[in-house]
């Protein structure tokens, strides 16, 4: 299915209600924002920080407790 979207796996290394640490693979250019999809939830996010193959990236909306 050709949708216009790029769907890649990242591992979520680190959550909080603000934000996630996410590993990528070598092979993964990140946007600087992006839609991260985990438990069932759709959260639009940025990208914060990136060092080597790790991003930190804060959602847009903060996550209910």
């Amino acid at each position: 299915m050709n949708d216009g979207l790029i769907r890649e796996d990242v591992l979520v290394v680190n959550l909080s209600r603000s934000g996630a640490m996410v590993e990528i693979a070598e092979s993964i250019e990140l946007p600087d924002a992006f839609t991260l999809l985990f438990h069932h939830s759709l959260e639009p996010c940025r990208v914060v920080w990136r060092q080597a193959r790790l991003a930190g990236v804060k959602f847009e909306t903060v996550l209910a407790e």
